[in-house]
């Protein structure tokens, strides 16, 4: 994973200055009501006290939303409906987000990165992709495990912050404030900042893997960590061997000084051994 963070870094990095007010930056989220909320219950008509009651009731409603960023704003935020599946994502890059790029990127390139979701990769997207030449020239998948460099993930906590207590009964209240906190936050002007910032996450990457540069045959086994634990395994297997071996040794040794005796003449020499010889049964 670290080896193909710093290929991709040293990759894109040199030329990322170029492309900070022309990338988007989209991904999806999942928002989540808070697992306990209140619901207003009517109370029985031989009861005292107020018609309407609330009580706290279990469960918590999800809304499953698909965005994207840019250096001069927001792109539309969509429902997902369902699943996030390929055929979903597929619908989503055919309207709203091919015409609304075409729009704000006239006649010139621009760069669409995404993650790592197995849904961008399925053959429905990529043969949808085929007939957009544009939009498949432009395409960029981050490297595994590099969420820090989508700064789209940086608008995801804001929001889930902003809500964060706020109890929603219903997932279209849910909904509701999703959207209001989506286009606060593209009226407030921040989203420059963060798109401009890839470039330095770019260099700290790079930085950070300055001192562990490998060859590609060195990453392609020991990259992975099933790989690192399986040597380090080894290693330690082995280190006990010859830890064993060692204490044989010294023991049998041990052993054998205590039995050394000098034999004499009126003894029975072994066959080649001299007289006054040191022999070990």
């Amino acid at each position: 994973m670290r080896a193909k963070r710093l290929q991709w870094a040293e990759e894109q990095g040199r030329e990322w200055a170029w492309w900070s007010d022309r990338t988007v930056f989209v991904d999806e989220c999942t928002f989540e009501s808070s697992p306990r909320h209140r619901a207003k219950t009517r109370r029985s008509s031989d009861e005292n006290g107020p018609f309407f009651n609330y009580v706290r009731r279990s469960g918590r409603v999800s809304l499953a939303v698909f965005g994207g960023i840019c250096g001069n704003g927001v792109l539309p935020l969509s429902i997902i409906p369902g699943s996030f599946t390929a055929e979903v994502y597929r619908d989503l890059l055919e309207s709203p987000y091919w015409p609304v790029l075409q729009k704000k990127f006239p006649n010139q390139s621009f760069r669409y990165v995404q993650d790592n979701c197995p849904a961008h990769k399925r053959k429905v997207v990529q043969e949808w992709l085929a007939e957009v030449p544009q939009l498949c020239d432009a395409t960029l998948c981050l490297p595994p495990y590099s969420n820090d460099l989508n700064p789209i993930e940086h608008v995801w906590y804001q929001i889930k912050a902003a809500l964060n207590g706020k109890i929603f009964c219903t997932k279209d209240e849910l909904s509701h404030a999703v959207l209001a906190e989506w286009e606060r936050f593209g009226a407030v002007g921040r989203v420059q900042s963060l798109t401009s910032s890839v470039h330095r996450r770019v260099n700290a990457v790079i930085a950070a893997s300055a001192g562990v540069r490998h060859t590609a045959r060195f990453c392609a086994f020991y990259g992975t960590r099933k790989a690192r634990e399986g040597t380090l395994f080894l290693l330690l297997c082995l280190l006990v061997l010859f830890g064993a071996l060692c204490a044989t040794r010294v023991f049998f040794c041990a052993k054998n000084q205590g039995k050394a005796h000098v034999w004499h003449t009126r003894h029975e020499f072994p066959e080649g051994a001299q007289k006054g010889t040191r022999v070990f049964e």
